[in-house]
């Protein structure tokens, strides 16, 4: 078989795959029915498939599950390979449409590029496994849960103590591009309170807290603030009724960096301007923040990233590396110290009802796969 055949071979596999991942709907927290998919993909082939207590601990039907071939061993190095099971929305309610070079969402709704693409080219490795000849690759294959909602999948997964290196199949860039820098993100609440009252019978007994946090917000900057630092407010909820003066006031928004300081510093500037502008007025606030994930940086001269580029190379792929601000299973992995890198795969406008990919990434997604397999068992 030529490798043009092989590749058209591949391609009806992968698309086959794909669109049968599409039609389940497994949404964060409810990614049981992937579970059972990836489970039945497997059944006839030489891995072990566990399934951790992470749904358990964050109120999910499905725990993360971990993938390992016979020849696996917990005392020598290894290497981890992850996609997430859930998606945004649910996905199974529009119809895929195939073109000639791609396939795409009808318009109607998701069909989960983000990131049953990556579990498509997973489930492709492990089900050639034997024949690419990785019987003796020492390596875990990860699908994890609620990516979407705060990496929580991946916050709860316990990893052995020998994994060096992993790569993520998530990233929406094409193939060849891979996040060597990525940006951490925090959440911040503030709640300025004031005073309720009848807006008509004794407005000036009242301190609108709708009005005060307008006036904060006024006077800060959010969007943009430098290269590597973009902050946002995305809600706002205050007030119970027209004929009351709104006693509280909540302002809900995230800050990204690429750097601890910058967070913390851009952080510590707007809880100040809050505290500083509500005594100002005659109100008070109540400010809460939390980490959603850390920032991180694979150094150009790492192992890791000399054998990804290798890899990239042996598969016709120009390496690409770029700094990137959306948070990955990749964060996790890199601050519980497991060197991680996130891999542009090529599912092309994540979350939209115009998802699409093209079919040459499926292709080449899955040579680099191979790609980094091969390098890793001959590094053994």
């Amino acid at each position: 078989m030529t490798e043009e055949t092989l590749a058209d071979t591949q391609l009806e596999t992968l698309l086959e795959t794909f669109t049968e991942l599409s039609a389940i709907s497994g949404v964060s927290k409810k990614e049981k029915p992937v579970n059972a998919y990836i489970r039945q993909s497997l059944k006839d082939l030489p891995f072990t498939v566990e399934e951790d207590s992470a749904g358990e601990i964050i109120g999910g039907n499905s725990g993360n599950l971990l993938i390992y071939p016979e020849s696996y061993s917990p005392e020598k190095p290894a290497i981890m390979l992850l996609a997430h099971m859930d998606t945004v929305r649910p996905t199974g309610e529009s119809s895929i449409i195939r073109k000639e070079d791609r396939v795409e969402s009808d318009g109607s709704g998701q069909i989960g590029a983000d990131n049953r693409m990556g579990i498509t080219i997973l489930l492709q490795l492990l089900k050639e496994w034997e024949e690419r000849g990785f019987s003796d690759l020492n390596a875990m294959i990860c699908f994890t849960v609620a990516e979407e909602i705060g990496l929580l999948g991946s916050y709860n997964l316990t990893i052995p103590d020998n994994i060096d290196m992993a790569f993520v199949f998530d990233s929406s860039k094409r193939p060849g591009t891979y996040i060597q820098r990525c940006a951490g993100m925090y959440l911040f609440e503030a709640k300025v309170i004031g005073v309720s009252a009848h807006s008509a019978v004794q407005p000036e007994a009242g301190i609108s807290a709708v009005e005060v946090m307008a006036q904060i917000l006024s006077k800060l900057k959010f969007g943009k603030i430098s290269d590597e630092v973009t902050s946002n407010i995305g809600m706002i909820k205050g007030g119970t009724a027209t004929n009351v003066i709104p006693g509280d006031c909540i302002a809900e928004g995230e800050v990204r960096a690429m750097s601890v300081d910058d967070l913390h510093e851009l952080l510590n500037n707007y809880r100040k301007a809050f505290e500083d502008e509500s005594k100002k007025l005659n109100a008070s606030v109540k400010w809460s923040q939390e980490k959603d994930f850390a920032p991180y940086e694979i150094v150009p001269e790492s192992s890791q990233i000399r054998l990804l580029s290798e890899a990239m190379k042996n598969a016709n792929l120009t390496p690409d590396p770029i700094s990137y601000t959306g948070g990955s299973d990749a964060n996790v992995l890199n601050e519980k110290g497991v060197s991680t890198i996130n891999l542009g795969i090529g599912a092309q406008n994540p979350h939209s009802d115009h998802e699409c990919i093209l079919h040459k990434d499926f292709i080449s997604s899955l040579n680099l796969a191979f790609q980094i397999c091969r390098l890793a068992l001959n590094k053994e």
